[in-house]
Formats: structure tokens, sequence, C-alpha cells
């Protein structure tokens, strides 16, 4: 029979042993697993950046008639963009990859609609690691894609010229905002058109890629004069055949892949009908 002394020295023996050799697994798996959610959290905060820079991107594509004019204003702003985002040294990480060259900001056609235009982010840093040093990697290389698309417009401007737009200063202010509208497109290769209804309507410019001289704009600081500084508000609310006009010269352009759609500027209910 073993005396109960020499038992009691040999189990803590056995527990010393076994709780060393679960220490050698068991910090090694804790860390990983810091490790992994470190590189998750990052890995989410560049994608987050990646996308919003593709979407910023795509929206300067406003900026120029062709691909090659808008991919300056749309490369530049996809780097401002990403870096307001993730700035340098974000979750601790370095060597973040991502500027204007196609190899980070690629803005192109797509290869079956002309109308239609892409944009791909790519970026990538290095993030470092604690626990997996252990293993040989003082840093792991994350990357993220960003897609976004950008569709060209056929707008149609809805006018009401009724007398009660008048009121506090409405027609007026109806001017400037519909002439800010147009500044927010592609000159040269958006078009947009405008009609205008009181108790009739007319359509006073179809759609057409020279807009902004025709209908007039503000954008940028600059500012021209055209249709939409003529309008006179001093009748009644005739709607139906205005939206009717309006679909009527969409309908007509039948552009594959754009954008189609009617910008309705009104202060109340239709009271006319033509």
């Amino acid at each position: 029979m073993i005396p109960t002394r020499q038992r009691k020295r040999g189990e803590r023996g056995v527990s010393l042993i076994l709780g060393t050799t679960a220490i050698v697994f068991i910090v090694p798996m804790m860390g990983l697993a810091i490790d992994v959610g470190f590189l998750y959290s990052a890995k989410d905060k560049l994608q987050a950046s990646v996308d919003g820079a593709a979407l910023a991107a795509a929206r300067a594509l406003t900026l120029g008639a062709s691909t090659s004019a808008q991919a300056v204003s749309a490369k530049q702003n996809a780097v401002n963009w990403f870096y307001a985002n993730f700035p340098p040294q974000t979750w601790a990480s370095k060597n973040t990859q991502m500027d204007q060259t196609d190899a980070h900001v690629h803005v192109y056609d797509d290869t079956a609609n002309p109308n239609v235009r892409h944009v791909d982010v790519t970026a990538s840093t290095d993030v470092p690691t604690w626990f997996m040093r252990w293993f040989g990697y003082d840093a792991i290389t994350i990357n993220a894609i960003g897609n976004a698309s950008r569709r060209d417009v056929v707008a149609m401007i809805v006018i009401d010229r009724s007398g009660s737009m008048n009121n506090n200063n409405g027609c007026t202010n109806m001017r400037s905002v519909a002439k800010v509208f147009t500044g927010q497109f592609a000159a040269g290769r958006d078009q947009i058109g405008m009609v205008e209804f009181g108790d009739t309507s007319w359509v006073d410019s179809s759609p057409s890629t020279d807009f902004r001289t025709k209908l007039g704009y503000t954008a940028n600081g600059a500012s021209g004069s055209g249709l939409i500084d003529t309008i006179n508000c001093n009748d009644n609310t005739g709607t139906a055949q205005a939206i009717s006009l309006a679909y009527n010269e969409l309908y007509k352009m039948g552009l594959p892949g754009a954008f189609n759609f009617m910008m309705f500027f009104t202060d109340g209910i239709p009271n006319s009908v033509t």
C-alpha cells in the first residue's frame, strides 16, 4: 500500500506537468484568436474605406464629357475619400498602398454598353501581429476591392409655372435650385431637357448634351443663363399634360442602359387639365 503522503506528492507532480503542457497550447491559441480578431477589424475598416472611395469616384464621373477626362477627377476623389477614412497607421497598419494609378483606381467603359462606366478601387496594407510572431509572422497583408458603376443620365425637368409659385419667393427659388440641379451632371455626356406647365404645357427643350447652354446651370462657383432664367410664374397647375410630355421625351430617346427619370418641381396639387 502506497503511503498517503507519497501519493499526494505524485499527484502534484502530474498536475504541474499537465498544467505546463496546457499552457504551451492554450496561450498560442488565445493569442491567435486575438490576432485574428484584430485582423478582421482592420479588414472591415479597409473594406469600408475602399467601398466609399469607389462610390466617391463614381460620383465624380459627372466632371468631363469623355471617360478619360472623367477619370482624372474620379481618381482624385477616390484617393481623398480613402485616406480620409483610412489614414496612415489605422489599426497600427503600415505600407498602405492606394493611389491614383490604374492598379488602384481603374475607370473604364462597360464592354457591352457605352453608356455605363465602372470604377474598381483596390487597396492593401500590412497589419502587425502580436502572438503570431511566435510562428514567424510579424505582419499580415490584407487587401480590399470595391466596385461602383454610373449610367449616363437622360432626364426631364418638369417645372410648375403656376401663379402660386410666387408665394414666399417660390418661383425665384425654384429657378435657382433648378440651375443647381443641372450643374450636377456631365455636360457633353448626360442629356437633360425641360417641360414647363401652367394651364397648358410645352417642351422647352428635348434632352440634349448641351443642356447647360440651353437651360442654364450653377456649379463649382460658376453660373450660366438659359431657359430656366426666363420662367415666369402666373398661371394654373396643369400637371397631367406636363408629365405626359416629359415621359414621351424620355421614351423617344430610348437610350440603352441609361438612367431615365423626371425631376418634378411644383408647390401643389393639379387644378387645371388640358
